[in-house]
């Protein structure tokens, strides 16, 4: 059996396929299959990939190759799953691309594991820019809250059979359908080794769609859609009375989460819809996490693993819903 399916979904991608495709063939890891999906797209893409594996015959042999209408990449990757014949799962997007030790070094800590099935291994990133420069390094090491550190699904591989013994897929949401795969994933009983590479090289696309669609609130983007997705799958799987066990990391995801949203969004929308999504949220955090203000890490302490940054982000944004004076202070950002 195959040891990984390497899933990589095509829109429009350019040249900048090219060097992804590259950086796969330098693998020092060679027990994979490459599912290359190219989702409808407009440009050259579809020829540009089938140029570059006829020049390169030890990728060709490992490589298939699909076209298929435009459904976005939730689909995408989902049919990719669906196609895959490896013991596990790993995702690349088609703007990045990979040390050339990446996947020896995330599969070697399945092999030297005592865990008896490896479910999910979470590794860490490089953010790069245009020019070069490492803008961020992201490290793991082993907590309680490294699986939520990187919530897209590149930097991991996850077991074949447990994403599709527990049914999980990736979410078709105009926002969050990486979260939803992997805080569903996270929080299906898996067992998770955490691995401090971080030969992830996560490019910085000014032009990418999640740099804009994001940035404020509107019926293509719905938070609670995914919110209540990621929490009704989970009673599903858990099956504790109907409701979700008592976890503070997940409960605390849920609040960073609506605190990224709240202040990503703010910037472009009305201050109507300021106060509409104010108010949807945390409506939807009091109906299911009613003890929400009480969760450890919503004070000063935070998880370990967390960005300081971030959890002081959090902080500020929990001490001043308090108070009751965040929602003001939102509208104050947003357009007249």
């Amino acid at each position: 059996m195959i040891s990984i399916s390497i899933i990589i979904p095509i829109y429009n991608a350019g040249r900048s396929i090219i060097r992804c495709l590259k950086s796969v063939s330098k693998q020092t890891f060679v027990d994979y299959e490459l599912i290359l999906i190219d989702d409808g797209s407009k440009d050259d893409s579809y020829s540009l990939v089938h140029k570059y594996l006829v020049k390169d015959s030890k990728l060709s042999e490992k490589t298939r190759v699909y076209r298929k209408e435009n459904s976005g990449v939730a689909k995408t990757r989902n049919y990719g799953i669906s196609l895959a014949k490896g013991q596990y799962l790993a995702f690349i997007d088609q703007d990045d691309f990979i040390a050339s030790d990446y996947f020896e070094a995330l599969y070697s800590e399945i092999e030297n594991s005592n865990k008896s099935n490896v479910d999910i291994v979470v590794g860490g990133y490089e953010r790069i820019a245009a020019d070069g420069r490492i803008l961020r390094r992201i490290t793991l090491k082993s907590s309680e809250w490294a699986g939520y550190v990187v919530t897209s699904p590149w930097a991991h591989l996850y077991r074949t059979d447990f994403i599709r013994s527990n049914e999980i897929c990736f979410l078709d949401n105009g926002i969050g359908e990486d979260v939803y795969f992997n805080v569903v994933a996270l929080n299906s009983n898996a067992e998770v080794v955490v691995s401090s590479n971080y030969g992830y090289k996560w490019f910085y696309n000014e032009n990418s769609v999640s740099n804009s669609i994001q940035n404020t609130f509107s019926e293509e983007v719905d938070a609670i859609y995914l919110l209540d997705s990621i929490h009704n799958k989970l009673i599903d799987i858990e099956k504790v009375n109907g409701t979700l066990s008592d976890d503070v990391c997940l409960e605390y995801f849920f609040a960073r989460y609506i605190c990224w949203y709240m202040l990503y969004s703010t910037r472009g929308s009305s201050k109507e819809l300021i106060a509409r999504a104010y108010n949807t949220c945390f409506g939807w955090l009091r109906k299911y996490y009613p003890k929400y203000r009480r969760n450890k890490y919503l004070g000063l302490r935070q998880p370990k693993g967390e960005n300081p940054k971030f959890h002081a982000f959090v902080f500020v944004f929990y001490l001043l819903e308090r108070i009751n004076i965040l929602k003001g202070l939102l509208k104050l950002f947003g357009r007249r």
